[in-house]
């Protein structure tokens, strides 16, 4: 479907250019469908062969990294949070949702 493309663009953009950061990006569905779309999309990820060929391609190519990035164009950005999980629990639970 579009949505799980837009998805699966997404997390193949965060696996080559966010590194510690692609853990940020929402692994798709989450408490809505127990986090299957996520685990399927990581799976693909692990065999995508464009993902690979990427991130030869940005180490070539002396590219930052993304902390870099943080650090010095987007300075007042807030910190990275250490516990995304924490940080998931409370959005899904702003929602009026629970996990498990």
């Amino acid at each position: 479907s579009g949505s799980l493309t837009v998805l699966r663009n997404a997390r193949r953009v965060a696996a080559v250019w966010l590194d510690e950061a692609e853990r940020l990006v929402v692994s798709g569905g989450g408490a809505r469908d127990g986090g299957n779309a996520g685990r399927m999309l990581t799976r693909e990820l692990e065999v995508d062969a464009t993902v690979a060929d990427r991130r030869a391609l940005r180490h070539r190519m002396g590219c930052k990294p993304f902390r870099w990035y943080l650090e010095t164009v987007l300075p007042f950005h807030p910190p990275l949070p250490n516990d995304f999980q924490w940080q998931h629990e409370v959005g899904d639970q702003a929602e009026g949702e629970t996990l498990g």
